[in-house]
């Protein structure tokens, strides 16, 4: 089982759901969900499945996750993200075992700690935000 099929089936669990509720809250069907936990090559096509950006959100949403966390499980690079590496793995551990109270206030301190982060690179001139070009 993959990462992301893991934490959705692990989510799923935690919320109650089953694959069809899911599936139904998500707008996805629940062939697909059941493929992504599994980490089973689709039916018709054989591929693995890659769910997109908008699906990953879309279940995170409707199982109340940080959509984080699920992007970063599903392969989307760190910059859309918050968590790499080792830390990304010891959060989602610890994340867990977590009430929904606990995981609401740590998403929010680490949405802060990222902005406040992107905005110290900004005045270091480490990361320069795109200009817009007043050429007409």
């Amino acid at each position: 089982m993959s990462k992301f099929g893991e934490w959705l089936y692990d989510a799923r669990r935690r919320a109650g759901l089953s694959q069809e509720k899911l599936a139904e809250k998500a707008d996805v069907s629940k062939n697909y969900i059941s493929i992504i936990e599994r980490d089973h090559p689709h039916p018709v096509s054989g591929t693995l499945p890659s769910p997109s950006r908008k699906v990953i959100v879309a279940l995170a949403s409707a199982l109340g996750e940080p959509e984080q966390i699920a992007l970063q499980l599903a392969g989307y690079s760190s910059e859309e993200t918050y968590f790499e590496g080792e830390d990304q793995d010891k959060l989602i551990a610890f994340y867990g075992d977590m009430s929904q109270s606990d995981r609401e206030a740590v998403l929010t301190m680490a949405q802060t700690l990222w902005q406040k982060r992107r905005e110290r690179e900004l005045i270091q001139g480490k990361t320069l935000p795109k200009q817009e070009s007043t050429d007409e």
